[in-house]
């Protein structure tokens, strides 16, 4: 169990966009609080009185920070969504925009925690739900200078910002603030002299890897650590199109078919016409509703979305993985 003589504060950072975020926010806040955490909420977006009054303390800045900068080499990013018997993974080259208001805002969060007397924190993403194993795990997890869940253990590199705790002393020595883009394009020339892109995780794996460090504390892989848990139940707009998720996917270990997967991320109703060959169908999907089907390797596939038209290509990056 956690030493509460060294104190542990909860950080969440979190932009609210629709209501369905917005309940992963107060269901989030209360799982921590039931497991006697203390809780700091920092956003960017405005947030409701009744949410306020529920967590410790709150940070709000008005200005959303974004990448504007054009960098070289963007890395894909695995926007990851994991489902009862298959996982959808959509790898985008992207900037992650997003991605400069959360280094922004987790180090100020941390100096504020620091300020308030805490000695460690932990960050967790509003849209990963846990089951009562992780939450276990969660509670049992003992205090160290830093930990991270991988997101798939074997290369230390990959770690993930679903969760991770740090002694604040030892954040704050280790890793170079940021507090705007300048700040950050300034820092990364600590790693080379190009202007390559790093996403927030390579930026604190790049400045953790020149540490002292225990390399075992990069490698707890995710699914290991917290096996019940759902992640990626939502994903920001600027990341990709949120309200609906689609494409003609790579099926793992699969030479005959491709996978035409879709998700409605929308708070109306879809109606979905696809086409590929001389098979025909459609179906309507609800909120939060998805469907999938085996599509053979020969064919692309013709979709409308409430008549709306797309021509669907294997994404030879994408893939689903069933279990």
């Amino acid at each position: 169990m956690l030493d509460m003589n060294n104190k542990l504060i909860s950080i969440i950072d979190c932009f609210i966009y629709n209501d369905n975020v917005k309940k992963l926010l107060v269901d989030k806040i209360n799982l921590l609080k039931s497991i006697g955490r203390d809780v700091m909420l920092i956003s960017n977006s405005v947030v409701d009185k009744e949410i306020v009054e529920n967590v410790d303390f709150f940070l709000y800045d008005k200005n959303n920070n974004l990448f504007e900068y054009n960098y070289e080499n963007y890395e894909g990013v695995d926007f990851y969504e994991y489902f009862e018997h298959f996982d959808v993974h959509n790898i985008i080259s992207s900037k992650q925009p997003h991605g400069l208001s959360v280094l922004i805002n987790i180090f100020r969060a941390v100096k504020m925690a620091k300020v308030l007397g805490y000695d460690f924190f932990e960050r967790h993403e509003v849209d990963d739900v846990m089951g009562e194993d992780s939450i276990k795990f969660l509670k049992d997890l003992p205090l160290s200078n830093f930990y991270f869940v991988n997101e798939r253990g074997d290369i230390k590199s990959d770690i993930s910002f679903h969760y991770f705790m740090f002694e604040i002393d030892f954040f704050l020595k280790n890793i170079k603030r940021v507090r705007n883009e300048n700040d950050y394009k300034l820092n990364i020339k600590d790693f080379d002299y190009t202007d390559n892109f790093y996403s927030v995780e390579q930026y604190f794996y790049n400045y953790l890897k020149v540490t002292d460090i225990h390399e075992d504390n990069l490698k707890n892989k995710i699914k290991d650590c917290f096996n019940d848990t759902f992640w990626n139940t939502s994903s920001t707009p600027e990341n990709f199109n949120f309200n609906m998720m689609f494409n003609l996917y790579k099926k793992n270990n699969d030479l005959e078919n491709n996978v035409f997967f879709i998700k409605n991320n929308a708070q109306i109703e879809k109606n979905i016409v696809f086409r590929y060959g001389d098979i025909k169908d459609s179906i309507t999907l609800k909120n939060n509703m998805w469907f999938y089907r085996f599509v053979p390797k020969e064919y692309s596939l013709d979709l409308w979305i409430n008549d709306e038209y797309y021509n669907l290509v294997c994404d030879e990056t994408s893939y689903i993985n069933f279990k």
